[in-house]
């Protein structure tokens, strides 16, 4: 697997299956490739450049999610960059649900 350096901060271009790109910003990750982004449109036709997303915050993300890291590792999510100043306390992880199918129970996941 290629070395690919990312960390928390890290900006990132998500590309659609319908063409174009999304935002996206790692917001917390693990040593073992377990990452969460927040995730933000509009689409864009072309990779988005670092200044372009300057100014979203997380209540602009229309998606927070955990993912793996392979797309960034392998290039296909390119890297924008990192900005200054960024600040982990000021992209919350949210609870999550998990649902059980079997017994249709659901749980928040801290």
């Amino acid at each position: 697997m290629p070395k690919v350096s990312y960390r928390e901060g890290d900006w990132f271009a998500v590309p659609l299956r319908d063409g174009g790109y999304a935002a996206g910003l790692i917001a917390r990750a693990n040593p073992k490739g377990a990452l969460l982004g927040y995730f933000f449109g509009p689409r864009r036709s072309q990779i988005p450049r670092l200044h372009d997303v300057s100014s979203l915050r997380p209540g602009d993300a229309v998606l927070v999610r955990k993912f793996g890291h392979l797309g960034i590792v392998h290039g296909t999510w390119p890297l924008l960059g990192r900005l200054d100043g960024w600040e982990r306390q000021g992209w919350p992880t949210p609870v999550f649900v998990r649902y059980e199918e079997l017994t249709g129970r659901s749980f928040h996941v801290y």
